[in-house]
C-alpha cells in the first residue's frame, strides 16, 4: 500500500491556514483602505499610492482628453489635488493601457482601487491554477504572498497583472498552444519596458509559430488603440520616456529601485559607472537566457524561472513591486524540485515575502541593497541548476 505523502499533508494543511488568514486581513486591509480612501480630502498619500496616475489618466480619457495625461498639471489636476501638494504623478504607458484602465474614471478613486486590485487578484489566481496544479497548497500559498498584496496591490500597481499575463503565456507555450500564447505576450507590451528578454527566450527556443502571432496581436494592439489618439499620442510617449531617462542622467534615483543601476547610485555610484555596470548585468542576463533556452535538455520550468528572474535585473527602471516576477520565479523552481531542504525551503520564504520587510523598516534595510541581491542569488540558482540539468522532463 503506497503511504501518504506526510510533507505533502502537512504543507497542504499549512497552506490553508496561511491562505484563508491572508484573505482575512486582505478583506479587512481593503475595507481599510477603502473607508481611508473615500473619506480623503486633499493629497491622498500620491506618493505611496502610484494607482493614483492610472485613475487620473482613466478620468481624463472618459472626459475625451486622454492626450493631456502626459502633461502632470492636467494629470494632476485630474487627481483633483491641489497643485502645491501633489507629488510625482505621471503617466508613460501606451495608449491600449489608457483605454484598459479607461473605465476605472468613471469610479471614485476608492471604487477604482478596489475594482483593480481585485481584478489583479483574480487574474493570477487564474493564471496560478495551471502551473501551480501539482505543488502542495496550489495558487493558494502563491496568491497570499505579501509581496502580491502589500509588495504591489496595496499601492495599485500592474506587476501583478503583467505577471499572470507571462505566466498564462509561458503554460499556454508549454503546452503547445502557440496561438495562445501570442496572445498574452501580446498583452504585455502594455508595460513594454519589461519585456526586453521574452523575444530572445522564444528565439533561442525557435518558437516561431508564438512569435508570429505574438507579433500579429501586438500591432493589432497597437494599430486599434491608436485610432482614438493618432500617431501623436506614440511622439508624446516617446517624449515622456526620454525626459525620464534624462531624469535619472541627472541624479533622480528613488530607494524602491530594485535594479542593478538602483543599486549602484544609492550607494553612491555616478550615474555613468552606475549605467555601465548595469549594461554590463543586461548584456548577462541576455546571453543567460539564450543558452537556458536553447538547450534542450535543459528543463522547461528551469527555463521559466531563469526568465522570471532576470527580466527585473536587465532593466534599470525596475520598482520593487516588479517582485512579483521573482514570486513566479520561485514557482518554477518548486515545480522543478527546489525548495525540499530546509535552506531552499528558506530562500522561498525570503522570495514569498519579497521587499515587503525592507519596504517597511527603511531605517535597517532598503530595498535598493537589498532587493538586487534576492534577484541575483535566485538567477544563480536557477543557472546552478539548469548547469546540473540532466534527463529532460517534460512539464507536469
Amino acid at each position: 500500500m503506497t503511504q501518504p505523502n506526510r510533507f505533502g499533508i502537512l504543507t497542504e494543511r499549512r497552506t490553508n491556514v496561511i491562505f484563508w488568514i491572508a484573505i482575512y486581513l486582505g478583506v479587512i486591509y481593503l475595507f481599510a483602505k477603502d473607508y481611508e480612501l473615500a473619506n480623503a480630502t486633499g493629497l491622498i498619500e500620491v506618493n505611496r499610492i502610484d494607482f493614483v496616475a492610472f485613475w487620473a489618466a482613466a478620468k481624463l480619457f472618459v472626459a475625451g482628453n486622454g492626450m493631456a495625461a502626459f502633461d502632470q498639471d492636467a494629470l494632476i489636476a485630474a487627481a483633483g489635488f491641489p497643485a502645491d501638494e501633489a507629488g510625482s504623478v505621471l503617466w508613460h504607458y501606451p495608449p491600449a493601457m489608457m483605454i484598459l484602465v479607461g473605465p476605472l474614471g468613471l469610479l471614485p478613486f476608492w471604487a477604482a482601487w478596489t475594482v483593480f486590485a481585485i481584478a489583479s487578484l483574480v487574474g493570477f489566481w487564474l493564471a496560478l491554477r495551471g502551473p501551480t496544479a501539482a505543488l502542495p497548497g496550489g495558487w493558494r500559498i502563491f496568491a497570499a504572498a505579501p509581496v502580491v498584496l502589500v509588495g504591489c496591490l496595496a499601492i495599485g500597481q500592474t506587476s501583478v497583472l503583467w505577471t499572470a499575463g507571462l505566466v498564462a503565456a509561458l503554460w499556454a507555450m508549454g503546452q503547445g498552444r502557440s496561438v495562445q500564447a501570442g496572445f498574452w505576450i501580446a498583452l504585455l507590451t502594455l508595460k513594454p519596458q519589461l519585456g526586453l528578454l521574452i523575444p530572445f527566450a522564444l528565439i533561442a527556443a525557435g518558437q516561431w509559430r508564438v512569435i508570429l502571432w505574438a507579433t500579429v496581436f501586438s500591432v493589432a494592439i497597437a494599430v486599434v488603440s491608436t485610432l482614438p489618439f493618432g500617431l501623436a499620442y506614440w511622439e508624446a510617449f516617446a517624449t515622456e520616456i526620454q525626459g525620464r531617462v534624462q531624469l535619472m542622467s541627472e541624479g533622480f534615483i528613488l530607494p524602491p529601485f530594485v535594479s542593478v543601476y538602483g543599486f549602484f547610485r544609492i550607494n553612491g555610484a555616478a550615474h555613468e559607472t552606475a549605467i555601465v555596470v548595469q549594461a554590463v548585468v543586461t548584456l548577462a542576463m541576455l546571453a543567460a537566457i539564450l543558452w537556458v533556452w536553447s538547450r534542450p535538455h535543459i528543463r522547461y520550468d528551469l527555463k521559466c524561472a531563469a526568465l522570471c528572474a532576470a527580466i527585473p535585473l536587465a532593466s534599470p527602471y525596475a520598482y520593487y513591486y516588479e517582485m512579483v516576477l521573482t514570486l513566479a520565479a520561485g514557482m518554477y523552481l518548486m515545480r522543478d524540485g527546489f525548495g525540499r531542504r530546509w535552506l531552499s525551503g528558506l530562500w522561498l520564504l525570503v522570495i514569498w515575502f519579497g521587499p515587503v520587510f525592507p519596504l517597511y523598516l527603511p531605517d535597517y534595510m532598503t530595498i535598493a541593497s537589498t532587493a538586487p541581491v534576492m534577484l541575483l542569488v535566485t538567477m544563480t540558482i536557477c543557472l546552478v541548476r539548469a548547469t546540473a540539468a540532466g534527463v529532460p522532463r517534460q512539464p507536469a
